[in-house]
C-alpha cells in the first residue's frame, strides 16, 4: 500500500484509531482504503499564495463513504506550481480525488500570490475565493477569486490583463502574452489559477481558480495587483458533513483545529491533507484445550477464533506461525467450523517459505461462535507459536506428552 513518502502518522481525533497526514511533494499520493473501513474523515488546507502578502489557504473537511480496497488520490498544493496555482506564485489546491467516481470529493482552495507596495493575494477557500488587492496609477481592476465553479477574472490595467482562473474542470487561462495558466493536478479536478502578467502573483487553484494578478509598469506608471484565491468544494459524491472555510488575509483557515500544524496554508507555505478512519480491532484466541497437548508424530487439531469489533468482509489473510518442532501435519487441513449452522469446510492453504501457514478468512464479526481448526504434528518439545491477522497477533501454546 503506497501511502506516499510524505504521509506520516498523526494525532487522532475522538472516534478514530488510524490516521495519515499528507504533506506537499509536488505529485499525487494514493491512499488504499483498508479492510473493514467504510468511512474516512478528511481535513485539508490549501496552499498559501507566494510572498509575504500571499493569500491564506482555505480549509475543507467532510466524511467520505468508501469501499474497502478502493484508492483515493490525495493532492497537496504548494505555491511552486503543483495543485493548480497560477504560475508563478499562486497557491495550489489541496483535495481528495476519487478514481472510482472520476471526480473530486473535497477541495480546499489555494491563496493568490501576493505583490508589493500593499498589493496582496486573495485568500483561498469558501464558496468563493478572495479578490486580490491592487495598487496602481490610473484605472485598473483587481484579480477576482473563483466563485463556486466559475473562475475569477484576472487583473486588468490599460489594456493589459492577467489570465482568468479556470472554471471547474479547466486549467487556468493564459495572460495577454500567452503564458499558460495553472494546470490541474488530476484531469477534471477543480480549476487552475490564472497566470499573472509579470511578477509572481498568480491566482490560487481551487474548485474554480482565482484570476491572475499583475506587476507591470515603472515609476509613476504601474499596476501591482495580487492574484485571486481559489474557491473550495465540500459536496462530492458520498461526502457528508462537508464544510469549506476561506482563509483570512495571509492566514490559513481553521487554525484552531486541534489537528492543525503550525504554518500550514499561511502565506508562502504549502497545504496539507489529513485522513482519519476507524479500523477494525481484531482479537485472536486459542480455544481450549490450551495448551494443546501433542504426541510426537500424531496429528492433533488446534482450534482458534478470530473476531473483530466491527464486521469485516471475507478476504483478510490469517497467518499461523508454529514454534520449532511443530508443523502442519502431512496432508493436514485448516477448517472453518460453525456448529450452529453445520459449517465445516476446509480452507485453501498457503505454506510460506518460513513454514508458517496462511489462509483467507471468511467474514469476521464480533462473534466467536465460529472457529478455525488446524491439523498439526510435533517432534521435539515445542513451546509457543502465534496467529496474526492485519497486524494483530495472538499467542498459541503447545506441550508434548
Amino acid at each position: 500500500m503506497d501511502q506516499g513518502m510524505a504521509a506520516t502518522a498523526s494525532t487522532l481525533a475522538a472516534g478514530y484509531n488510524r490516521s495519515r497526514r499528507y504533506n506537499a511533494t509536488g505529485a499525487a499520493q494514493d491512499f488504499l482504503v483498508p479492510a473493514g473501513v467504510t468511512t474516512v474523515n478528511a481535513r485539508m488546507w490549501g496552499s498559501g499564495g507566494a510572498g509575504d502578502t500571499g493569500g491564506g489557504g482555505g480549509f475543507t473537511s467532510g466524511n467520505i463513504a468508501v469501499i474497502p480496497g478502493e484508492t483515493l488520490r490525495i493532492v497537496v498544493g504548494n505555491n511552486g506550481g503543483y495543485g493548480g496555482g497560477g504560475p508563478v506564485g499562486g497557491g495550489g489546491m489541496s483535495g481528495v480525488y476519487s478514481p472510482r467516481h472520476g471526480r473530486a470529493l473535497l477541495i480546499a482552495g489555494g491563496g493568490g500570490g501576493g505583490g508589493s507596495r500593499g498589493s496582496a493575494g486573495g485568500a483561498g477557500g469558501g464558496a468563493s475565493g478572495g479578490a486580490g488587492t491592487a495598487v496602481s496609477i490610473g484605472s485598473s481592476s483587481a484579480a477576482r477569486g473563483g466563485w463556486g465553479g466559475t473562475g475569477g477574472q484576472g487583473a486588468q490595467w490599460v489594456g493589459n490583463y492577467g489570465g482568468k482562473g479556470g472554471d471547474t474542470g479547466q486549467n487556468g487561462s493564459p495572460d495577454q502574452v500567452g503564458t499558460p495558466g495553472g494546470q490541474l493536478p488530476q484531469p477534471g479536478m477543480g480549476g487552475g489559477g490564472g497566470t499573472c502578467y509579470g511578477g509572481t502573483v498568480g491566482g490560487g487553484g481551487g474548485y474554480a481558480g482565482g484570476g491572475g494578478g499583475m506587476a507591470v509598469g515603472t515609476g509613476d506608471n504601474y499596476c501591482l495587483a495580487g492574484g485571486g484565491g481559489g474557491s473550495g468544494f465540500a459536496s462530492g459524491p458520498g461526502v457528508s458533513g462537508g464544510e469549506t472555510i476561506p482563509g483570512s488575509g495571509t492566514s490559513a483557515a481553521r487554525k484552531n483545529d486541534p489537528l492543525y500544524q503550525a504554518g500550514i496554508g499561511d502565506a508562502g507555505k504549502p497545504g496539507q491533507v489529513l485522513l482519519q478512519w476507524r479500523a477494525p480491532v481484531f482479537t485472536v484466541a486459542q480455544v481450549d484445550p490450551n495448551p494443546v497437548v501433542m504426541e510426537r508424530g500424531v496429528t492433533t487439531a488446534m482450534a482458534f477464533t478470530v473476531s473483530s469489533d466491527i464486521t469485516v468482509a471475507a478476504g483478510l489473510t490469517v497467518t499461523l506461525t508454529f514454534p520449532s518442532g511443530v508443523a502442519l501435519a502431512q496432508g493436514g487441513v485448516v477448517r472453518y467450523i460453525c456448529p450452529a449452522n453445520g459449517t465445516n469446510e476446509p480452507l485453501p492453504i498457503t505454506v510460506n517459505p518460513d513454514g508458517s501457514v496462511s489462509v483467507t478468512a471468511p467474514e469476521i464479526t464480533s462473534s466467536t461462535a465460529c472457529f478455525y481448526s488446524v491439523d498439526v504434528q510435533a517432534s521435539p518439545d515445542p513451546v509457543q507459536g502465534s496467529i496474526t491477522i492485519d497486524g494483530t497477533t495472538g499467542t498459541t501454546y503447545f506441550s508434548v506428552s
